[in-house]
């Protein structure tokens, strides 16, 4: 991993990326990333385990990052991270939409907010 951390860029320095889904596979890989280029990595996972494990794991290799208990299907648990991320760290910069189960078949745009 050091040697990996010394040739990506650091274009995400002092930026503030939320990653829904980031404490495991490609969400962690994705939050892992932004947190090597230099930036602040928020995870909102519904998994507090493997979110609070990540956290740890990213503390280890000079990653800085924070995890949020949010389900992303429930409205009110992401408005409530997103303005407690707001208060504490004035910006959000990056926000990647990784979690997300099924597909309903309907294009994004014909899609409920409950599909």
């Amino acid at each position: 991993m050091a040697i990996y951390m010394n040739v990506v860029s650091h274009r995400f320095k002092d930026k503030v990326c939320i990653v829904t889904g980031g404490a495991k596979g490609i969400g962690a890989a994705i939050a892992m990333r932004l947190g090597v280029e230099g930036c602040l990595t928020v995870i909102f996972d519904i998994d507090q385990y493997a979110g609070e494990y990540r956290v740890r794991e990213f503390s280890e290799k000079g990653i800085k990052a924070v995890f949020y208990k949010v389900d992303v299907s429930r409205e009110d648990e992401v408005s409530s991270a997103v303005e407690d991320v707001y208060r504490r760290y004035k910006k959000i910069n990056v926000l990647i939409n990784n979690a997300g189960r099924g597909f309903s078949g309907k294009s994004l745009e014909e899609q409920t907010f409950e599909e």
